[in-house]
């Protein structure tokens, strides 16, 4: 049976992918975007995606491990997204809504994975740990809060 800190390390380990499967994706979607804003919202999302990135692997250097991507967690994240691309023939309204759908559960799965792993950090008692992923999830909390604006503003546009 692994011990919890190797769960823990595991753990940050496949968020560490899901973030690597995210950058890719949100770097995809910031090419296609339509409109300056939305451009520029989906390239903030990379810059906070990278410093994401940064605090993971530091996490995970302090708790003594070494990073390795979960290739069939990446994988399995990236095909949430890849639904957004079989979609291109269609009309741009429906594009941008399964877009902006796609980027919703994305952003939902990221924020479950961090409150998990903040619960988790917190049992090993590493305060530094639950401040630094903390940290992330109130981005990632932010990032769904716009995304649902984007969501209700295409929807209102396309009625």
């Amino acid at each position: 049976m692994r011990s919890k800190e190797e769960m823990f390390l595991y753990f940050l380990n496949d968020m560490y992918s899901i973030e690597t499967a995210t950058l890719s994706l949100t770097k995809d979607l910031a090419n296609k975007a339509r409109g300056p804003a939305k451009r520029r919202d989906l390239e903030e999302h990379v810059k906070k995606t990278k410093h994401q990135m940064v605090r993971l692997k530091a996490i995970i250097h302090h708790r003594g491990g070494s990073v390795a991507i979960a290739k069939a967690t990446a994988f399995s994240f990236l095909s949430i997204g890849l639904n957004t691309f079989q979609w291109a023939q269609t009309d741009r309204t429906q594009e941008e809504l399964r877009m902006i759908y796609d980027a919703l559960r994305i952003e939902n799965v990221e924020i479950g994975s961090y409150k998990a792993l903040i619960a988790m950090a917190k049992s090993l008692n590493d305060e530094w740990a639950t401040s630094e992923l903390q940290k992330s999830l109130d981005e990632e909390i932010a990032m769904s809060g716009r995304t649902e604006k984007q969501l209700s503003d295409a929807l209102e546009q396309a009625a």
